[in-house]
């Protein structure tokens, strides 16, 4: 899952920084050093926990009046408990340009975030004048930093502080990867920050690049999670619902196979057509139906049938989102014929039953002149046939 990459993401982040072990004479660390390390030391056994549970506890608890950090390991401060002592000592813009002189391969707000058991000591940092669009080694912004760890008061103090909020993060080959707006969407656990980032500027349809996704929009990931609110405020904000894949696929389509009923009651609310055809880049002609032949139930093929769309849409045999709901591959081998053979080849007999219910062609034959009963038989589907002669 792609939230359990943002935590190893985070985690890798810590692990590899090297605080330059030259300059580290091993002195014995100060008391308030101590104090920093030995804080929260429960913190080990909850990130252990984050990661073999594959799930993101609220970012918004409160540690005096901030939010904390869930990334925090007390043995990983210990760790760098010499370049913590001395970021301790940072009191003004003098020291802080100190310590950035002796530690050249760190950003003190980055590393305020991954070091402190809160967000308070990088908030304090901008007061002394700390670079708030300092990019990382790995081309991250402190606004994007904030906005993996969801410290809501950070990524408001930093924008108060003329933090780039559109800043973009590249890959190898020059595309949009990421940027605050995807990585707070990602964390999926505070709608506040979201609405802090958008009524800040964040562009809610910049286009990303991935080498197996393709290109996608922030809407295309916020299917990824069961956060209605967040997908409903980055609508709100001009999110464009009437956007089409790679393939050729309206948005809705995604929302459909992702069993999102929710999401799709949704946008047909904000003028989405159920009854719409589309044509892929096959030039095949479907209706929105044929999204729900790998559906689990049949919620949302009965709602788009209540609202009008087309029982007899061609569909593909073997569907290519069955097993990537991801992938942009396109296949041109696979077979189109009507939905309802597509259905019952692909054993799903409640969509099947739907469809003759409502009329669907059951004269229609596949490429071996076989209708939807004689496949029943085959199948040994015997509450479909039991529909053959009514």
């Amino acid at each position: 899952m792609f939230m359990k990459k943002i935590i190893i993401m985070a985690l890798i982040l810590i692990s590899i920084i090297s605080c330059n072990s030259k300059k580290n004479d091993n002195a014995e660390v100060t008391a308030n050093t101590n104090a920093v390390n030995t804080n929260n030391v429960e913190t080990d056994t909850k990130l252990i926990s984050v990661i073999n549970t594959n799930t993101l506890e609220s970012n918004t608890k409160e540690y005096e009046g901030y939010a904390t950090n869930i990334y925090y390991s007390a043995s990983s401060a210990e760790k760098y408990s010499q370049a913590i002592a001395d970021f301790n000592l940072i009191k003004d813009k003098a020291s802080l340009d100190e310590w950035q002189s002796k530690y050249t391969d760190q950003t003190p707000i980055k590393f305020a975030i991954d070091y402190y058991p809160t967000e308070e000591k990088a908030i304090e940092l901008i007061s002394y004048g700390a670079d708030v669009n300092q990019k990382d080694f790995m081309g991250l912004t402190p606004l994007m930093n904030a906005s993996i760890n969801g410290y809501v008061k950070l990524a408001i103090e930093l924008i108060n502080h003329n933090a780039d909020v559109n800043a973009r993060e590249l890959d190898s080959r020059g595309n949009i990867s990421a940027d605050s707006l995807f990585y707070a969407v990602n964390a999926n656990n505070s709608l506040e920050l979201v609405k802090v980032l958008l009524n800040s500027g964040a562009n809610p349809n910049i286009v990303y690049s991935d080498p197996e996704e393709g290109n996608f929009t922030i809407l295309d990931r916020s299917l990824y999670y069961n956060n209605f609110e967040i997908f409903k405020t980055l609508v709100e904000n001009g999110a464009n619902i009437d956007k089409v894949n790679d393939r050729g696929e309206p948005f809705i389509v995604d929302a459909i196979r992702r069993e999102r009923f929710d999401i799709v009651k949704y946008l047909v609310e904000k003028g989405i057509d159920p009854t719409m055809k589309y044509t892929d880049y096959r030039n095949i002609p479907f209706s929105l139906l044929a999204a729900t032949v790998n559906n689990n139930d049949t919620k949302i093929a009965e709602y788009l049938i209540d609202k009008g769309a087309d029982v007899n849409t061609k569909a593909i045999i073997d569907n290519y989102m069955e097993n990537d709901m991801t992938s942009n591959d396109k296949d041109d081998s696979k077979e189109a014929v009507n939905l309802i053979l597509t259905a019952i080849e692909n054993g799903n007999t409640s969509l099947v039953k739907l469809l003759i219910e409502n009329g669907a062609d059951t004269t229609v034959v596949n490429k071996e002149k076989k209708t939807v009963f004689d496949i029943a038989r085959e199948k040994g589907y015997d509450d479909i046939l039991e529909l053959e002669n009514k």
